[in-house]
């Protein structure tokens, strides 16, 4: 498996941090064939060439990124990026704390891979990532019997509750399914107006991206404010609204 060892073993750092995911079986195939020895010179630099690929590939796809059809669907969009902006996203995507932890990682293979075999240990480390879920929920369920049998407080509670990478897609999409089934119940009751027959409207004001600090700094706020601001019955001068970002 030779320095594709280590290819393994910094994604398993990765995912352990949560930085990534982690798809077991595609990983587990791509290190069979990692291991699988070349007979001669052109088997191995062509093994390689492959392996280079399918490792970028698979990389992509265990990253919280997009897909990649998503995103070559907004090529127009990102091409207008400006230099400045994408130096900006890429300090954003990529820590600083984790570049360091792979190369801390990749120095202690290059000493350790003298003595020992380093692709038994991404073997062993990619079974514990297929055990994990199976050992959380025995975790899970020891757990349940605690509270029911014992009084435990909160706390232990909360430390059964699921690892969220763990979850499948499905179980998800059953969660947000049952919070906004939750959410329907609730009901929001209003105090009649003073005359029941006046019209009026409710008007819910977002700008994207615009806080109460940025209206601060162009002296929007102070003196009563701008003043469509001014025209409002009720302002929230202690909120902020957030969006999704398409980009």
């Amino acid at each position: 498996m030779g320095w594709w060892s280590a290819y393994f073993l910094a994604k398993l750092l990765l995912y352990t941090g949560g930085y990534i995911n982690f798809h077991v079986w595609w990983n587990l195939l791509f290190a069979v064939f990692t291991a699988l020895p070349a007979r001669n010179d052109r088997q191995r630099l062509t093994k390689n060439m492959i392996a280079s690929v399918v490792s970028v590939v698979l990389l992509y796809h265990d990253s919280w990124l997009p897909p990649l059809g998503r995103v070559l669907a907004q090529t127009q969009n990102l091409a207008d990026f400006s230099l400045p902006y994408w130096i900006e996203l890429i300090g954003r995507l990529i820590s600083l704390k984790v570049v360091l932890e792979v190369v801390l990682l990749l120095a202690i293979y290059a000493l350790l891979k003298r003595k020992l075999r380093m692709s038994t240990f991404v073997f062993v480390g990619i079974g514990m990532v297929m055990v994990g879920p199976a050992l959380i929920g025995r975790v899970q369920a020891v757990g349940k019997h605690d509270v029911t049998t014992s009084n435990v407080n909160a706390a232990v509670v909360n430390a059964t509750m699921p690892d969220l990478r763990t979850l499948s897609a499905e179980s998800l999409n059953r969660k947000v399914a049952e919070f906004y089934q939750q959410e329907q119940q609730r009901r929001i009751r209003f105090v009649p107006l003073a005359d029941a027959g006046a019209a009026y409207d409710i008007v819910l004001l977002h700008v994207c991206s615009l806080s109460w600090d940025d209206l601060q700094q162009v002296s929007q706020v102070s003196q009563g404010g701008h003043s469509l601001l001014q025209r409002f019955d009720v302002v929230f001068n202690q909120f902020n609204s957030a969006a999704s970002y398409s980009g």
